[in-house]
């Protein structure tokens, strides 16, 4: 409800939550960073700076590590959700882009940060080798004690409660809003507030369609969802690799063979691989849904005469 209420009341309220949430983030990991360092240089149980977490080849495990690569991609998500702003962005046609790189070379320094310290502090996960799904939490502990667990499951709570998801409402009610302005779903969902300017009805749409999904769904556990997102995202990524290929080297014929062959062909290469290495179940579900939607589009193409792009 409150990120329904943002996401209607205006891009503008959004931005505002937005920075306060980061602003709360980057705080709550500078301390972790800080009291972690001086953990590591003071106290007499550490093991001091290694570089052991970053390779250890004692322990390295190349097929442990793709394995990890399908909740790499989940905890990554959302990058993509800037392109949905095109049109509110003040450089719609260059920003998005920039905004997308910039923030996958941030975020991905300050988690290779947190990271590497965590393993520091425990590089044989003795701290939390019973209760592995507070890892960080627990690791957290060491170097701050209850009260920094506790804020640092806090400020989790919060990045996915509301801020994630705040984030992605906006994406996608953004993708409907085109979708419906095209004509490729009903056209309501096209319709902008006459006082706030955003996509309402799409956003309340999304709103309601999230709580079904999550009453629905949220008896199976986050495991099984993460299965069906990194799905549906890999499939997309493959995709999209596909097309720069098929558009820009092939159609095009710009002859950046790097740039728009050789790259494009090692990230299929890649994704290829983890998509595989995903469970049946979220492999069965992604292949209905891929399936529904290529139905759709064939619906809205040869049944309604529609002039449809795909990813358009």
């Amino acid at each position: 409800m409150v990120n329904t209420f943002v996401n209607v009341r205006g891009i503008e309220l959004a931005n505002i939550v937005d920075r306060v949430a980061l602003a709360l983030e980057v705080l709550c990991l500078a301390v972790f960073v800080v009291l972690g360092v001086k953990w590591l240089a003071t106290d007499p149980a550490s093991h001091g700076f290694t570089l052991d977490p970053l390779f250890n080849a004692a322990t390295f495990d190349p097929s442990l590590v793709i394995s990890a690569v399908s909740l790499g991609v989940l905890s990554f998500l959302g990058f993509d959700g800037i392109a949905t702003l095109s049109e509110e962005a003040k450089d719609g046609r260059r920003g998005p882009g920039r905004a997308m790189m910039a923030s996958l070379l941030i975020v991905g320094t300050l988690f290779v940060l947190q990271t590497y310290l965590a393993g520091c502090i425990s590089p044989d996960g003795a701290v939390f080798k019973d209760d592995q799904g507070n890892a960080f939490y627990l690791v957290a502990q060491v170097v701050g004690g209850r009260p920094l667990y506790v804020v640092c499951a806090l400020a989790t709570a919060l990045s996915w409660g509301i801020f994630t998801a705040l984030a992605a409402q906006t994406a996608v009610s953004r993708i409907l809003f085109a979708m419906g302005r095209d004509g490729n779903l009903p056209r309501p969902l096209a319709k902008v507030h006459p006082k706030y300017r955003t996509p309402y009805v799409a956003s309340l749409f999304v709103g309601v369609l999230t709580l079904v999904l999550v009453l629905t769904f949220g008896q199976l556990g986050t495991d099984t969802i993460s299965l069906f997102v990194n799905f549906g995202a890999l499939t997309a990524f493959l995709l999209l690799h596909m097309t720069v290929i098929g558009y820009f080297f092939v159609k095009k014929r710009d002859g950046r063979w790097v740039a728009h062959l050789v790259s494009p062909l090692l990230g299929m290469l890649i994704i290829g691989y983890t998509w595989w290495g995903l469970d049946v179940p979220a492999k069965v579900l992604g292949l209905i849904w891929i399936a529904v939607g290529m139905g759709y589009y064939l619906v809205l193409r040869y049944v309604l005469r529609r002039d449809v792009k795909l990813g358009g």
